[in-house]
C-alpha cells in the first residue's frame, strides 16, 4: 500500500468512528432504559439497570426487601470490571382499581389500564421533535399524556430527588411539576414540620394528578405514640409511622391523585443505612395498603452488583462523585442519575410518553 492510499484509508477510518460512537452510545441508552412494548399496545419502559461492559438487562419481580445488605466502601474506581448485571425491583403497587386521574391527565397504572378501555383526552399527541428520534416509533403506543400536575414533596434527599427529576422532565409538553420539599423534615417529627397537614395545603393549592413521595432521612428517631416515647423500629413505632405514611396516601389519593412513593437510596453509613431498610419496608408495606399507590426502588440503583454502597461511579463513561461525603446526599451528578431513574418510571408506571430531557445512568464503578 503506498503512502496515499494508507492516510485515505486512515482518513476514512477515522470519519468512522464518530459515527461508531454515535451509534454504540444509542444503542446502550435504548438497552439501559429497558425499552419495552407492554401488553395493551401501551409504551412501556422496564424497571431494570445494566452493568457498563455488556448491557446486559436483567429484570427481577421481587417484591419482597427493600433494601439489600449493604457495607461501605471507599471512593477510588475499581481495578476489576464490574458485575455484568444490577437489577432494580419492580415497582409495588395495589393491584386494587383505583380512578384514573381526570382533569385531562393520561396517567394510569397497569390496573386502570387494564380496566379503562378508551381515553376521555382531547389533547393532540407530543410533538415528534419533542421526542428523541431513536424512541419516536414507540410513541405511537403510549397514551398521550395530556395536562398533568405533579406535586412531589419529601426532605433535603427528596429535594434532591425533586431537583435532579426537574432538570429531567424539563420541556416535556403538558407536564408541570411542582417541587415542594423542605430540609429536615419527616413523618416522626411532626413538631417541625407536620406533613399531613402541609400536604393537605399543598393538594388544595395545585390539585395535582400525581404525588411524588421521598423521605425518611430524619426519620430514624424516637416518636411519641399514646403519651410514651417509643425508640425508632420498635413494633410500636412501626405501626405508628404506617399509619402516618397510610395517612399520606389516602389524603393524596381522596383528592384524585396517584401516589409515587420514591424508597429511601442504600446509604453510607451501614447502621443509619439498616434503618433505611425498617423505612422502606413500611413505603412498602402502605404501597399495598392503599389502591393508587406505587412503591419504587432506589436501592439497588446506587449500590453495585453485589449490593456494596458507592459513593462514586462511572456516569455516561465519566468517573464522578454521585454522594456526598456524609453518605447520605447526593451530588449534582447523583441527582442527574435519580431524576433520569424517576423520570424514566412516570413513563413506565403510568403508560404515557415522558422521557428524560438529558439521560444520566451509571455505566460503571
Amino acid at each position: 500500500m503506498n503512502a496515499r492510499a494508507a492516510r485515505t484509508q486512515e482518513a476514512r477510518a477515522t470519519r468512522r468512528w464518530p459515527l461508531r460512537i454515535a451509534f454504540a452510545f444509542t444503542l446502550g441508552g435504548l438497552v439501559t432504559s429497558g425499552v419495552s412494548l407492554a401488553g395493551a399496545g401501551h409504551f412501556s419502559l422496564a424497571t431494570t439497570t445494566t452493568s457498563a461492559d455488556h448491557h446486559v438487562v436483567t429484570t427481577t419481580s421481587s417484591t419482597t426487601t427493600p433494601g439489600e445488605p449493604t457495607t461501605t466502601a471507599g471512593g477510588t474506581p475499581s481495578t476489576t470490571k464490574p458485575p455484568t448485571t444490577s437489577t432494580v425491583p419492580r415497582p409495588i403497587t395495589n393491584p386494587a382499581y383505583f380512578t384514573p386521574p381526570a382533569r385531562g391527565c393520561n396517567m394510569q397504572t397497569a390496573s386502570s389500564v387494564a380496566t379503562t378501555t378508551t381515553s376521555t383526552s382531547t389533547t393532540e399527541p407530543m410533538p415528534s421533535s419533542t421526542i428523541p428520534p431513536v424512541l419516536r416509533p414507540l410513541v405511537a403506543q403510549a397514551s398521550n399524556l395530556g395536562h398533568c400536575i405533579v406535586l412531589q414533596v419529601g426532605d433535603s434527599v427528596g429535594n434532591n430527588l425533586g431537583y435532579g427529576l426537574s432538570a429531567q422532565v424539563q420541556g416535556t409538553p403538558g407536564l408541570s411539576l411542582a417541587l415542594r420539599g423542605k430540609a429536615s423534615t419527616g413523618l416522626s417529627n411532626s413538631w417541625y414540620y407536620n406533613w399531613p397537614k402541609e400536604l393537605t395545603a399543598y393538594l388544595q393549592q395545585f390539585h395535582p394528578h400525581l404525588v411524588i413521595i421521598m423521605l425518611g432521612a430524619n426519620d430514624e428517631q424516637s416518636m411519641v405514640v399514646n403519651g410514651h416515647a417509643e425508640q425508632f423500629g420498635s413494633a410500636a413505632w412501626k405501626r405508628a409511622y404506617l399509619d402516618l405514611v397510610i395517612k399520606m396516601d389516602h389524603l393524596a389519593t381522596s383528592a384524585g391523585a396517584q401516589v409515587l412513593w420514591v424508597g429511601m437510596p442504600i446509604m453510607g453509613p451501614s447502621g443509619y443505612s439498616d434503618g433505611m431498610k425498617i423505612l422502606n419496608n413500611l413505603y412498602v408495606e402502605g404501597a399495598r395498603s392503599v389502591p393508587g399507590v406505587t412503591y419504587v426502588s432506589t436501592w439497588s440503583l446506587f449500590a453495585n452488583g453485589a449490593g456494596v454502597y458507592r459513593p462514586n461511579g462511572y456516569v455516561n463513561g465519566n468517573y464522578v462523585g454521585l454522594r456526598h461525603p456524609d453518605g447520605i446526599h447526593f451530588s449534582s451528578p447523583g441527582q442527574a442519575v435519580l431524576g433520569t431513574f424517576v423520570a424514566r418510571q412516570l413513563g413506565s408506571i403510568y403508560h404515557v410518553p415522558i422521557f428524560p430531557h438529558a439521560p444520566a445512568m451509571i455505566t460503571g464503578w
